[in-house]
């Protein structure tokens, strides 16, 4: 009980804050596609590839792409951890 009311509210926002940043960085760091993928290409790997290659457009295209998801991520997170500061708020 004390918590839950105490405790819980005071603390949802620091560790929401520390968790977006992390799914930020996970989602950029490309190896969440490691597991969804059998091959051995990371999408690091992919992207790397298309830079070096000269397709140019198509790299920084996919680079957006996973910039946009990671910033997906943080904001989701973020707003996850302002509701429930805001519903376990005294």
């Amino acid at each position: 009980l004390i918590y839950k009311k105490i405790v819980f509210p005071q603390v949802v926002k620091p560790f929401s804050r520390v968790a977006a940043i992390g799914s930020f960085w996970a989602s950029g760091d490309f190896g969440i596609t490691v597991f969804l993928s059998t091959s051995e290409n990371t999408l690091a790997m992919i992207i790397k590839n298309l830079l070096y290659s000269y397709k140019l457009e198509l790299g920084i295209f996919i680079s957006w792409i996973m910039i946009a998801v990671g910033f997906l991520c943080y904001v989701f997170i973020l707003g996850v951890g302002y509701v429930l500061h805001k519903k376990f708020r005294v």
